[in-house]
C-alpha cells in the first residue's frame, strides 16, 4: 500500500480497479480528540482519560477506542470516494495507540464486484503508526449512493 498523501478524493467507485493502492492519510492523536470520543459515545473506561489507570491496566498510557479507530477507517473512505455508500466496514485492532501517535491510513483494492446498480469495491485497510507499526487491519466494501440510500425528510400535513 503507498503512503503518498496526494489528493485523496480519486472520484467514483467505477474508476478504480483490482489491485489500487490508494493515497494514504495522516490521522494525528491526541487526548482531546480520545476524551471527546468517549464523550460522544458514552464509554467511561478510564483509560480513555486518565493515564494512572491506564497505566494500573497494563498500558503505556491513555488508549484510544477502537470506535475510533474504526472512525478513521471511514472519514478516510469518505475522503477518498466521493459519493459512496459504505456498507460494510470490519476492523481488528492489534496494537494501542494513544496520545503523541500519529496513525496512517491506507488502502488498496481487493476486488470489484459488478451489481446490479453500481459495483461495489472490496478494500483492504490498514492504520500504521509513526514508527512502521501494524495497529489496525481492515477491510471495507463501499458503492456508489443510491437513491433509496438517502435520508428523506417526512411531511406530514399540518
Amino acid at each position: 500500500m503507498s503512503k503518498n498523501n496526494l489528493n485523496l478524493n480519486i472520484g467514483a467507485i467505477e474508476e478504480i480497479y483490482s489491485g489500487y493502492d490508494l493515497p494514504s492519510q495522516d490521522f494525528p492523536i491526541d487526548s482531546v480528540n480520545i476524551f471527546m470520543f468517549s464523550a460522544v459515545t458514552w464509554n467511561r473506561h478510564r483509560i480513555h482519560y486518565d493515564h494512572e489507570q491506564a497505566v494500573r491496566e497494563g498500558h503505556k498510557g491513555i488508549v484510544a477506542q477502537r470506535g475510533l479507530l474504526g472512525n478513521f477507517l471511514c472519514q478516510y473512505l469518505n475522503s477518498i470516494f466521493s459519493g459512496a455508500f459504505i456498507e460494510q466496514v470490519d476492523w481488528k485492532v492489534l496494537k494501542s495507540a494513544g496520545p503523541g501517535d500519529t496513525l496512517t491510513c491506507c488502502g488498496k483494492t481487493l476486488e470489484v464486484v459488478p451489481g446490479e446498480d453500481s459495483d461495489a469495491a472490496i478494500i483492504d485497510l490498514e492504520l500504521v503508526n509513526q514508527s512502521g507499526e501494524l495497529v489496525t487491519s481492515g477491510q471495507a466494501r463501499v458503492r456508489a449512493i443510491k437513491e433509496t440510500d438517502r435520508i428523506k425528510p417526512i411531511r406530514k400535513p399540518f
